[in-house]
């Protein structure tokens, strides 16, 4: 009697091999975060740039970028953000694009001191895939003071404003195109 071996290969057994790829080369990168002022680099699985960040400490510090996958395996795909660290916060310049290479948002974060994370500050801008501005927005610690929201051809569609009272948001108020008041919110 012939004895017949079948095996049962999983559809998810690559799935888990390349994750296993994944979590080695995790775990030397987080190796390299001991390191002092040196740029790590992370690649995408067929090898390409994934991202360059600086440390310095074990924090990342400098600049910090990520860029986007591309077919062409060969070469680095465009910038998808670019941002600035210090011992380890967020600050500074901050910029994102489309994978066409076009300016997505541009903006600033800044460090306030006894909080978490960085907020965003100061104007902050977002396009369209076409390059056309879409909304301006003046921010003050996450929260938009001012803004216009256009389509996507330029015109003005909305603005808006934030109240406050002892540095506490407390009213917004919307307007259409024409400077009529959509909406007014008490307590935001």
């Amino acid at each position: 009697m012939e004895t017949t071996l079948i095996v049962y290969k999983h559809p998810f057994s690559s799935y888990f091999y390349k994750m296993k790829r994944v979590a080695i080369i995790l775990f030397f990168v987080s190796i390299s975060f001991f390191a002092f002022g040196e740029v790590v680099k992370t690649f995408y699985p067929n090898g390409q740039l994934c991202s360059e960040i600086s440390y310095e400490n074990g924090l990342r510090h400098g600049p910090c970028i990520y860029y986007w996958k591309t077919d062409l395996f060969w070469e680095r795909g465009p910038e998808m953000t670019v941002s600035e660290y210090e011992k380890g916060k967020l600050i500074g310049e901050f910029m994102s694009f489309y994978l066409s290479g076009k300016l997505k948002q541009h903006g600033y974060y800044k460090f306030v001191e006894n909080e978490l994370y960085s907020r965003k500050v100061s104007t902050w801008k977002n396009f369209n895939v076409n390059g056309q501005l879409i909304k301006v927005s003046n921010l003050q610690n996450d929260v938009p003071t001012h803004w216009k929201t256009y389509d996507s051809f330029g015109k003005l569609i909305q603005t808006g404003e934030t109240i406050f009272e002892n540095g506490l948001p407390v009213d917004q108020k919307i307007y259409n195109s024409n400077g009529t008041l959509q909406i007014q919110s008490n307590g935001c």
